[in-house]
């Protein structure tokens, strides 16, 4: 059998929730958190991640204002 996980294995406090790029996750549920977002904080050290029950439609609009701010979107779907 494998080692099993232990408190070592887990990633430091100032790493969780940071991605390869060094940039920090963000959930957005709507484009208004978007804006906010947007308008709140640099953008420059941050990643977009869509929330998983945002239709389809409200999705593509997310994904449009987050291109035209340069934002990048870990999922933006179909």
């Amino acid at each position: 059998m494998g080692a099993e996980p232990t408190i070592g294995y887990k990633n430091p406090t100032s790493m969780q929730g940071v991605r390869v790029n060094g940039n920090r996750i963000v959930i957005v549920h709507n484009a208004d958190e978007l804006n906010r977002l947007i308008s709140g904080k640099s953008v420059a050290g941050f990643d977009v991640t869509i929330a998983g029950g945002v239709s389809v439609r409200k999705r593509a609009e997310i994904v449009r204002i987050a291109d035209a701010n340069s934002v990048r979107v870990t999922n933006p779907g179909r």
